[in-house]
């Protein structure tokens, strides 16, 4: 069985983006994630066309 979570992207993003504000502090988080057995395995950017 797989199991899923849906959570806030905005730190996701940080985590990607080398010039974000809180990049340092969301790798810090995912390092912990990591520590704890869990990862994320994927990282979807999507942009809104208008």
């Amino acid at each position: 069985m797989t199991r899923s979570v849906l959570a806030d992207t905005g730190p996701l993003y940080a985590a990607v983006d080398a010039d974000d504000q809180y990049h340092e502090r969301a790798q810090g988080q995912l390092q912990a994630l990591e520590n704890e057995g869990l990862s994320v395995t994927e990282v979807r950017i999507n942009t809104p066309m208008w």
